[in-house]
Formats: C-alpha cells, sequence, structure tokens
C-alpha cells in the first residue's frame, strides 16, 4: 500500500513498521478526523473465512481492554479482499529502540516495569495472553508512559490445533506452518521454554518474557541469544540464567521477583502478573522487605512479605488496627509470606492454616503438630501435647482451638496450656484428613470426619451424635464452615457422581444444594465479609476460587472465579483478611527400595501421584501405580529396576488402587467417585471388563477369585469385604466380612489359607485375620492402629503399617495359626497425603525389599508458604 492511497473510510500516509503479522500505517480516520495505526493482516486470512471470521470473534475480546497501558484496538475494517486492524496511534520510541543506547537507570527501570506489569495484569483478567512480549511491543510514549502494541494478538491470529511444526525462518518472530495459518508462536529471545518447545500455553508464558525484558532493561543486554535462531532457542531452554550483571543497587526484592519470573518449569513459576505488580508497588514505595526501619508508625501497614529469616517487624498497631468497627472504611491491600521449613512433610500437603476469628492469630499444622503465629510480633510456637492433630479450629473467641486425634475430640489454650477431652470417639467418628470442625456461639461443636455426615458434640459434654447425616445418593460430608449472623453452616458433599458441591444447612435443618462443579472437586469452604464464598477446586485451573454469595438470600448470586492459582485451604477472619497455602500442592513422589532395616536400595522413579500404593507384579518386576496425567488418574506401570514408564489406561477418568491379576497380564482397577472397577489385559488385547462396585481388592492365588470392599453407603462411608468368581456376574458378589465397622483391604495369604483385613471397629484401624474360606476365628495382627497389611511368599509373615512405620509379624501354622508379636523393622518415609488413608508399599517374595514413596526433594528456590492478604478482594474489585 502506498502513501496517501484510501482504505475504506481511512487516508493512508506512511508505513511505519512490518512484521510475520503484516504491514503498519500510519492513517487518518475521515469520520472521526484522528489519527491511526492501520496494521494490514496478512493475506493468508482473506483465504480462510473461518479463520477470519474467529480473528474478528477475537478482535471483539480485545476491543474489550480498556487499560492506559495498552494500545487500544479501535476496529476491523475491510474492503475487497483486504483486512486491517485499526488501532491507536503510539508516537515515540519503542523499548527496544530506547536500549540502543544501554541500561536504564534502577528508578527508570522499575517504572517502566510497573507500568509494563500493570498492562499485563489487566489483560490476563480478561483472560488474554500476549504470547509475544518484547521491547519492540513496547513503546515509550512522548509523556514517558508505557503503551503495550500487539497485546492478545498473537492469540488471534493463531493458536490453531492444526497448525504443527516451527519454521525458524521466520525469525525473530516464529511461526508455525506457513500452508496453515501462520500462528505466531514467539519471539525466539523472549519465548518462555514452553513456547520453545511447542508446548501448551497459559499467562505464565507472559511472566517469563516479562522477565527477561526487564533483565535487559536493566542490563542492557538480551538475556537469551545466539547466532542463530536455534542457537537462541536452545539458550532459552539449556543456557544458565546469569543474574550476575544487575546494577549492585538493585533492591533484593526486584532481584528474587526476577528469579521466579524467570523459572523455567512453568508450575515453579510466579503465578500472576499482580503478584510482580505488588513487589514493585512497594519496593518503588520504600516499602519493601529490604528496609531496616520498622513501619511502626503506619497503621495496618503490612509488609509484602516475610524474609525466610522472618524479620520481627513492629506492627503491633497493625494488629490493633484489624479490630475495626463496621463503619470504619476497608482495610488496604497488603499482602505477606510466611516461609515453611521446606522438609516438613506436612508443609506439602495436610497443613491446615487457620486466622483467628479476630484475625490476630494463626494457627497451621507442622510435624503433625499445631503451630500458632502472633500476626502481631511474627512470634511462633508449637503447641506441646497437640502430637498427631488433625484439623485444628478456633473457638469463636479464639482463646481455644479444637482438634481431633484418632481417639478423642480435643481442646487446647491458644497460649498452649493443658490439652483437654471434648468427647471420645471411636470408629468413623474420629476426626480424619477430609475432615473440619466449627465451634459455634452456643458452645456446640459441629465436624465432620470425612467418611459421615455432620456430627454434634459440646464444648462440655462428652457426647457425640449425628446432626445431619447423608442423604439418598450421598456418600459423605466433608469440610464445613459457618456463617454469620446465625444464618447457617456451608459444607461440601461427596455423591457417587462428583465431589464438586457445596451445600447449605439452615439452622432450622433444612439443606440446600448451592454450587455444583460437576467433573471437579471442591475442598474447605469459608465465608468471606467481602460477599462471597472461598474454596478450594482441583481439576480445572486448581488453586482458590471464589463465588458470590448472598448472606441475606442464602444464594450464590455470580460466576466462580479464580483468586490464587495452585494454593489450597482458605480461610479468612471477620474483618476479611484471608490466608491460604501457597505452594504447597505438591504430589511428586518417588518410587525407592528399601531393605529390612531401611536402608534405601535405589530410587526407581519419579512421578506425581496422592495414591501411593504401589503394586508388586507376580515376578516382581514391574510395578503398577495410579499416577497423575492431565486433570484425572490414570493407571502406569513402571520397571522395578530402571524405573521406565508406561501408560497403560488412557480413559480419561481417575482411578484409584490398582491390583495385579496372579497371570501377570491383566490387573484390576476402580474409578472415583464412583468406585466402580474393571479388569484390565495388560497388552490392551481384549476390551476392559466391568467387575461391578468395589474397590482395594485382591485376587486368590489361582486368580478364580476377586475379593474386594463393597461400600455400603446407607450406613454412611462405610465398607465390608466381599468376594465373587471371576465367572460370575459383578451383581453376584458375596459378603464375607460385614459389621456396622468399616473393613477394607482384603489380602489373601499365598497358600490360599488366611485372609487379612482392615478394620476400625476398636475405634482406629487394625489389621485382624481370618480363615479362609471357612472364616472361622479371629486374630489381631497389629497393636496399637495398623493398616494395608502384606504377605511374604511363604505366608508365613505379615507386615502392615502405621503412619510413620513398617512392621513384621511372624505367623506359624502347626497345630493352627499362631501369631508373634509386632516387630518394628524401621521408620518409613510417608507422603502425609491424608490422614484418614495410610502410605501403601508392596514387599519382594522373599521379605527382604520393600518399595515405598517419599516425597520427591525439592530443588524449587521456592518454599512453600501461608500467605496472608488483608483486603483481598480489592484485588478484583474492578
Amino acid at each position: 500500500m502506498t502513501s496517501s492511497r484510501p482504505f475504506a473510510h481511512y487516508t493512508v500516509t506512511d508505513k511505519i513498521g512490518a512484521g510475520a503479522m503484516g504491514e503498519v500505517f500510519r492513517a487518518t480516520d475521515s469520520r472521526l478526523g484522528r489519527e491511526v495505526a492501520l496494521k494490514m493482516l496478512p493475506e493468508r486470512l482473506a483465504d480462510h473465512p473461518e479463520r477470519l471470521a474467529r480473528f474478528r470473534r477475537e478482535a471483539q475480546v480485545l476491543a474489550a481492554l480498556n487499560h492506559p497501558g495498552i494500545a487500544a484496538i479501535y476496529g476491523l475494517e475491510s474492503e475487497d479482499d483486504r483486512h486491517a486492524l485499526a488501532m491507536e496511534l503510539v508516537d515515540g520510541p519503542d523499548l527496544a529502540e530506547r536500549l540502543k543506547d544501554g541500561p536504564l537507570a534502577v528508578d527508570e527501570a522499575l517504572r517502566v516495569a510497573l507500568e509494563l506489569a500493570e498492562a499485563v495484569e489487566a489483560a490476563h483478567e480478561k483472560g488474554i495472553i500476549h504470547r509475544d512480549l518484547k521491547p519492540a511491543n513496547i513503546k515509550l510514549t512522548d509523556e514517558g508512559r508505557v503503551k503495550v502494541l500487539d497485546f492478545g494478538l498473537a492469540k488471534a491470529l493463531g493458536d490453531d490445533p492444526a497448525g504443527s511444526g516451527i519454521d525458524s525462518s521466520m525469525s525473530p518472530t516464529l511461526t508455525s506452518n506457513m500452508t496453515l495459518d501462520n500462528a505466531i508462536l514467539g519471539t525466539a529471545a523472549y519465548m518462555s521454554p514452553e513456547q520453545a518447545r511447542g508446548g501448551d500455553v497459559d499467562k505464565r508464558a507472559d511472566i517469563w518474557a516479562f522477565g527477561v525484558v526487564l533483565v535487559e532493561m536493566l542490563g542492557g543486554r538480551s538475556l537469551f541469544g545466539g547466532e542463530t535462531v536455534s542457537d537462541t532457542l536452545a539458550s532459552v531452554l539449556q543456557a544458565p540464567i546469569d543474574l550476575n550483571g544487575l546494577p549492585a543497587d538493585l533492591p533484593a526484592a526486584v532481584t528474587r521477583l526476577l528469579r521466579r519470573c524467570l523459572q523455567r518449569d512453568p508450575r515453579q513459576r510466579l503465578r500472576d502478573m499482580g503478584d510482580a505488580r505488588l513487589v514493585l508497588q512497594d519496593v518503588i514505595a520504600g516499602e519493601s522487605e529490604d528496609e531496616t526501619a520498622a513501619p511502626s508508625a503506619r497503621v495496618n501497614s503490612w509488609p509484602l512479605r516475610i524474609a525466610a529469616g522472618v524479620a520481627v517487624l513492629a506492627l503491633a498497631a497493625a494488629a490493633t488496627g484489624l479490630l475495626r468497627p463496621a463503619s470504619a472504611p476497608p482495610l488496604p491491600l497488603r499482602k505477606f509470606e510466611i516461609p515453611l521449613d521446606a522438609t516438613d512433610p506436612s508443609a506439602n500437603a495436610n497443613f491446615s492454616p487457620k486466622i483467628s476469628p479476630d484475625g490476630r492469630f494463626l494457627l497451621y499444622l507442622s510435624q503433625d503438630r499445631i503451630r500458632v503465629r502472633d500476626l502481631a510480633t511474627t512470634d511462633s510456637r508449637a503447641l506441646p501435647g497437640t502430637d498427631g492433630a488433625r484439623a485444628p479450629f478456633w473457638s469463636p473467641d479464639g482463646e481455644w482451638i479444637g482438634y481431633g486425634t484418632s481417639e478423642a475430640l480435643m481442646k487446647i489454650d491458644r497460649s498452649g496450656g493443658h490439652a483437654m477431652i471434648l468427647a471420645t470417639v471411636s470408629g468413623s467418628q474420629a476426626l480424619g484428613g477430609g475432615g473440619s470442625g466449627i465451634w459455634n456461639p452456643d458452645g456446640s461443636i459441629f465436624y465432620t470426619t470425612s467418611n459421615t455426615g455432620i456430627l454434634r458434640s459440646s464444648a462440655q459434654a462428652r457426647e457425640i451424635s449425628m446432626h445431619l447425616p447423608p442423604g439418598e445418593g450421598e456418600v459423605d460430608f466433608h469440610e464445613l464452615c459457618r456463617l454469620p449472623r446465625g444464618r447457617g453452616w456451608i459444607y461440601v458433599v461427596h455423591t457417587l457422581e462428583d465431589y464438586g458441591n457445596l451445600d447449605l444447612l439452615t439452622p432450622d435443618g433444612e439443606t440446600r444444594r448451592l454450587l455444583t462443579l460437576t467433573g471437579d472437586s471442591i475442598n474447605t469452604p469459608v465465608y468471606s465479609p467481602s460477599g462471597h464464598l472461598i474454596f478450594h477446586r482441583e481439576g480445572v485451573a486448581a488453586g482458590i476460587w471464589a463465588v458470590p454469595f448472598s448472606l441475606d438470600d442464602l444464594a450464590v448470586t455470580g460466576e466462580p472465579f479464580l483468586v490464587a492459582p495452585e494454593a489450597k485451604n482458605p480461610s479468612v477472619s471477620e474483618d476479611g483478611t484471608l490466608v491460604y497455602a501457597a505452594r504447597a500442592q505438591k504430589s511428586r513422589q518417588q518410587l525407592v527400595w528399601y531393605d529390612r532395616e531401611g536402608r534405601e536400595l535405589g530410587v526407581i522413579a519419579e512421578l506425581e501421584t496422592n495414591r501411593p500404593y504401589p503394586d508388586l507384579s507376580p515376578d516382581g518386576r514391574k510395578i503398577l501405580i495410579a499416577a497423575d496425567a492431565e486433570d484425572h488418574r490414570e493407571l502406569w506401570l513402571y520397571d522395578a529396576d530402571n524405573g521406565t514408564e508406561r501408560r497403560l489406561t488412557f480413559e480419561g477418568r481417575t482411578w484409584g488402587v490398582g491390583v495385579w491379576h496372579p497371570d501377570g497380564r491383566r490387573f484390576a482397577s476402580y474409578t472415583e467417585p464412583d468406585y466402580v472397577g474393571k479388569l484390565f489385559t495388560l497388552d490392551g488385547s481384549e476390551p476392559p471388563r466391568d467387575l461391578g462396585p468395589g474397590i482395594l481388592g485382591s485376587f486368590s492365588a489361582d486368580g478364580e477369585t476377586r475379593l474386594y470392599s463393597f461400600p455400603r453407603f446407607e450406613r454412611g462411608f462405610e465398607f465390608d469385604i466381599h468376594a465373587r468368581s471371576l465367572d460370575e456376574g459383578p451383581e453376584d458378589g458375596r459378603p464375607l466380612v460385614s459389621t456396622p465397622a468399616l473393613e477394607w483391604f482384603p489380602m489373601l495369604s499365598p497358600d490360599g489359607k488366611y485372609l487379612l483385613y482392615d478394620s476400625d471397629e476398636s475405634g482406629r484401624l487394625e489389621v485382624y485375620m481370618t480363615t479362609y474360606p471357612g472364616l472361622t476365628g479371629r486374630w489381631l495382627v497389629s497393636r496399637d492402629g495398623g493398616s494395608w497389611a502384606r504377605w511374604r511368599g511363604d505366608s508365613r509373615e505379615i507386615y502392615y503399617t502405621t503412619d510413620r512405620e513398617l512392621y513384621a509379624v511372624s505367623l506359624t501354622d502347626d497345630d493352627g495359626p499362631v501369631l508373634g508379636r509386632p516387630r518394628k523393622l524401621f521408620d518409613r518415609p510417608t507422603t502425609n497425603w491424608s490422614a484418614a488413608w495410610p502410605d501403601g508399599f508392596d514387599v519382594t517374595d522373599d521379605g527382604e525389599r520393600f518399595v515405598m514413596l517419599r516425597p520427591a526433594p525439592d530443588e524449587s528456590e521456592e518454599q512453600p508458604a501461608l500467605v496472608v492478604v488483608q483486603n483481598w478482594y480489592a484485588e478484583f474489585a474492578h
């Protein structure tokens, strides 16, 4: 297109740019009398009506962006077979031109970075990703303001699943196959590693590019480079990330921010551009943690982060400011982190932060003990006598802490006095890993155990009663929270169909479903005085979510939205301060061999799973286990010696514990939450065979009979031991062990004479033995708790586990069975994935080697942490 040539109602003057996305011209809009930038779209779009229609839809989304740091889109214009975007004309040099003169001063670089972060954050909140963030796309206006160009156009022109391959001849901007849609993937030196590999891209790709751009602004050089595009991509993927050339006066908080932005593993990378904005705001305002002076004169001035050493901050004024009258103005948005010990297994799984109702204290679990932290002084102390505590919760006045053990419901003074028993519990009344407690103002305590309905106790009496049993189609209830003003309680409901239900219980006993996320899982709901229900969501965009909720109408009033990606266990105080666990969703495990003394013999493989139940093949050469795949669990096969892996199922479902058939060519498992089993062939030569309802099964030595735990949900979360021949139909199972207690994990001896199983009839899980098939006689195998029993190949030794230990029990059978006393073999590692379920293991036929899982070492610089956010909703109230 030449100068002064008309296009639609625009008069084109001069060409001002060109690239893989087309040419850019300065033009005048004759209708509105303003200058614009016309971006002429590539000619290939004219030959693809469906792609052009898709682009129009994307352009409409981009037009919804309204931010001073983003160049606006005015419209999509067409004339004949030519198409152009009319965009805001931004005068001034781009950042690439400015950097030709050398690096920016630290103050200027941080100001530019802050404005850039604000623009990127605004787009991300609209669901728009740039995908090609680089200095050439960042304008510095004559007024010194940042304007980001081409926001979202990379997605608008690309993102076609049909595209394959990369044409590096288009460097520096790489595009996909030119015969397809020329989908822009990014500019080599600013690509995230996942872009460079052709993987899935989300907003974390922009966060990587932001970090690269900021390093270049501060150091005056590109972080990655090479003589060819291939060399540059190799540098992005493999070269050391050198931050040694940064200015000496750069605040340490910015250096830490850069390290978080430039994590090659996107799971370890900074999750949200808003977090970068907050860091830069505090650094520029002189309020970062690098300051030596404590901000004691500022009421409610909390630090953004507390460093690993947790410097003592003079926050007494802030703490007293948390107790505010209802008429006071909203608290300012403040956020800080409390690092946790990365070597603590509970920091990776089950710690449950709870902020006190007045917002002054935090409690959480560490090393299976309750810790309390004073937010005014940052002092933290463990409460003696709380070992093995589960699901702690605050009293309404914040003076007491309730919690559960395997044998009792307890309470302890916040300062750590003598723990007292509220009520003794047995069997299914014990608080489990998915349970929770609520201390009501009238002194009553409601709690869930993760395998019953809502139970009721009292802070004075020692009686437990069922307050609300599961209804028809409901399996069990999990975490619950209390609504203010006596409006009722919210709780999680598990059904046979899904785990994604939130229900309401009113004071008069009525129940109502508030929210269902079909096919997903909801955990730990809490009410926020901002007018939201906050909860942890698994599966789709895992993390902490919120949904608008009317306390007057007791109804959800809007759509859920993401608050904190990959965070969990939210808690909210009465003043709206949110606390949650960050970087805690770690299910990376190692399969490891151990000998009888607990000595490590070798790491087999690493995998991600929260079902730590390895099952050795009959020949001892392979390991079957359910492990993560996409947003669910599938069954995997690992070589027991070299760790070579193979995925066995591709059904897109969540599978539970897998078990081998004795022939070594078949295996069985079940899906969750419906607990329906299937039998597979290892080579896939036969279609899966329906086994009917049942979990945690095993086979007889001849392979003709399957034993399994059959659900009895009409009694709550209860199971009996059943058996049936493989020649019978799924509905033909017969009960072997059936009592009001929970019985599961059946395991026949190799010689077929004895049956092991778990039962909680004593108030905790123990391992029992009976004869088979006669089921005469009954022997207690474990002492002081035990589960997940396994046999030695000659049927003369039994092994079982507790939370932390592995035991062996001898069995002689000269004149009837005689069991020896349990002998501790070693303290075992624990994944600690759920206090309600044991960690599994398996053993070789000779009883000399054990395979089990342990948490994989965390090589990330990022420790798990508790995050405290004052006035959390201010980040989303736009």
